[in-house]
């Protein structure tokens, strides 16, 4: 990369090292929100209590209060909210029942097999049972049992108490805006990172094969005075050369050039991008000056680069015709035909 003195060669250069840099920062602000976020999880757990010391304490507001509840027993369903797809379960902890409100891809991630063996936690704001919600938890508990040993609407508070554990209702909210800068910076900082080693690494790959007396040729050329940089499109328009280094470096020569023709990309019908192809007598097409379409500049940048190849080579085809189409087709044919005999 050092054999080039040109400055904007050295520009492209550091660009790709800095996108690097910046790739590198976005990861380390990730990792940074993943550290805030196990912070402020640490945080909330420090302020929940568990279910039974709220219901079984002496404090008369019972109501909103952060709890956990490791549960050992599949929840059992007794009663459904007329409002939303959330439903009230019977859950035990293996010595107490309790009441939980919970949607169902909460219910989903309890109800499995192994929970007896393997508690899991599950967390809530407390809320007082209605007595329509208490008359249906009696009546579930009340099946298949004997008529002496049924409950009574009395009893609900010495067996499940006077509030339940609402999961719908959690103070996590805090950790979304963490979590979500998380995945955002991590993701965003690896793919550019991917995408800017691979361009480093093709851009230097491409110079590299290059011998000392090309470089030599190609920097002065692109130094001398009468030589045009574009740097919307990072080409170079020297006295023999294009020289382009958007994403890899290529230099082809102008009397090189067999054939040049526009190159459009569209989408859903509209043109997004147009660049010119050239077909080079070494059989290989390349495309250089892609730009947008959307502004006279970059359409006049685009033309005036046209101009200035068409005017190095009168020889060449130009346009994307049937008869250019067959033409070089039976000229690369040749070409390779030549190639293949030396």
């Amino acid at each position: 990369m050092n054999k080039f003195t040109n400055v904007n060669i050295k520009k492209e250069y550091k660009k790709k090292i800095r996108g690097i840099i910046i790739a590198i920062a976005f990861i380390l602000i990730g990792l940074a929100c993943r550290f805030w976020a196990d912070v402020e999880e640490k945080n909330l757990n420090k302020n929940k209590t568990d279910l039974d010391s709220v219901i079984t304490s002496s404090e008369k507001n019972k109501e909103n209060k952060k709890v956990y509840l490791e549960i050992k027993s599949k929840p059992y369903l007794f009663a459904v909210s007329k409002s939303t797809k959330n439903k009230y379960y019977i859950v035990s902890d293996g010595e107490f029942l309790y009441i939980a409100y919970m949607s169902p891809e909460d219910f989903k991630k309890l109800n499995i097999d192994d929970i007896t063996n393997n508690p899991i936690r599950i967390e809530g704001i407390t809320k007082y049972t209605s007595k329509e919600i208490q008359k249906l938890a009696i009546d579930a508990y009340n099946e298949g049992i004997e008529e002496e040993d049924k409950l009574t609407l009395s009893d609900f508070d010495s067996y499940f108490g006077e509030v339940y554990l609402d999961m719908t209702k959690s103070d996590s909210e805090a950790l979304t805006l963490p979590l979500i800068l998380f995945v955002l910076c991590l993701g965003v900082g690896n793919i550019l990172l991917l995408v800017v080693v691979i361009s480093l690494l093709v851009f230097a790959r491409s110079i590299n094969k290059l011998d000392g007396i090309l470089i030599n040729e190609l920097d002065n050329e692109m130094n001398n005075s009468n030589a045009f940089y574009y740097s919307r499109v990072r080409l170079y328009l020297t006295e023999n050369y294009i020289i382009n280094f958007n994403g890899s470096f290529r230099a082809v020569k102008y009397k090189d050039i067999l054939w040049m023709y526009p190159y459009e990309v569209r989408r859903n019908g509209i043109k997004t991008q147009q660049s010119i192809k050239i077909l080079v007598n070494d059989c290989k097409t390349y495309i250089i000056a892609t730009i947008d379409v959307y502004t006279k500049k970059s359409k006049a940048v685009y033309n005036e680069i046209w101009d200035t190849i068409v005017s190095k080579n009168k020889d060449m085809r130009l346009g994307y015709t049937s008869e250019n189409i067959k033409d070089m087709n039976k000229k690369v044919k040749e070409l390779k035909k030549e190639k293949k005999n030396k």
